[in-house]
């Protein structure tokens, strides 16, 4: 795999997506305004409509919609047992969206996917909720379902400041496999010195804490913002 694009999320690029694609992207101030409008911007720049595309822990399909929309052949799959505090439920998303090929299940262990047919596959805040260890097997997974010159693309939440730092590792074992020497300790003091870095806002984390039934004590507020990386099969 070669590493295309990599950066963190920024304000003037949310400013681009949401005049340009106002259909997923928000302003309730969740990172999920950046990435889902980002996720797609990158899906239409790289695939053309006609190909086949999957979407890894699609939730309640709000981007597989939007690409269906749009011409694309969307697959998904997704465990459907709020695993990562998904809200999406399985019965209920395939009734909704009948046309959407949709399978329940981790993607690491699937073997109804078929390989070598993708043109891109794809993920919107769900790499951070896969247990370290399993991170390097979903990738191999991604390779074997992509075509040649097929990409992968995900938006990964970041904590990059706070008493509740998560995700390192994560983000460590994604940046190995795809052979990155971006070291992630320069990247982060760069989201953190940069003013134009979009963090999640204090809305979005009050939604958040609510959701999850937790006191401030026990969810403090951080500093997360959303890592974006492409990369191209060989």
């Amino acid at each position: 795999m070669i590493l295309k694009e990599i950066g963190c999320a920024t304000i003037k690029e949310y400013n681009r997506l949401i005049q340009t694609l106002p259909e997923v992207a928000g302003l309730s101030g969740d990172l999920k305004n950046f990435q889902r409008p980002w996720v797609a911007d990158r899906i239409m720049h790289y695939t053309q409509p006609g190909s086949a595309i999957l979407e890894i822990g699609a939730d309640r399909c709000e981007v597989a919609r939007f690409l269906q929309r749009k011409g694309y052949e969307v697959w998904v799959i997704d465990a459907y047992d709020s695993f990562g505090c998904g809200t999406g439920k399985f019965k209920i998303v395939r009734f909704k969206f009948p046309r959407l090929k949709i399978f329940k299940g981790f993607f690491h262990e699937d073997t109804k996917i078929p390989s070598d047919y993708f043109s891109s596959i794809y993920s919107c805040s769900v790499i951070e909720h896969i247990p370290q260890g399993k991170i390097t097997l979903t990738n191999k997974r991604i390779l074997e379902c992509l075509k040649r010159g097929g990409f992968s693309i995900h938006a990964i939440d970041w904590t990059v400041e706070g008493s509740l730092l998560k995700n390192q590792p994560q983000i460590e074992e994604m940046l190995k496999y795809y052979r990155s020497e971006v070291d992630v300790s320069h990247l982060r003091e760069q989201a953190l010195n940069d003013i134009d870095t979009y963090l999640l806002s204090p809305q979005g984390h009050y939604n958040w804490r609510k959701y999850l039934q937790k006191s401030y004590d026990e969810y403090p507020f951080r500093k997360v913002t959303s890592l974006n990386l492409v990369a191209q099969k060989e």
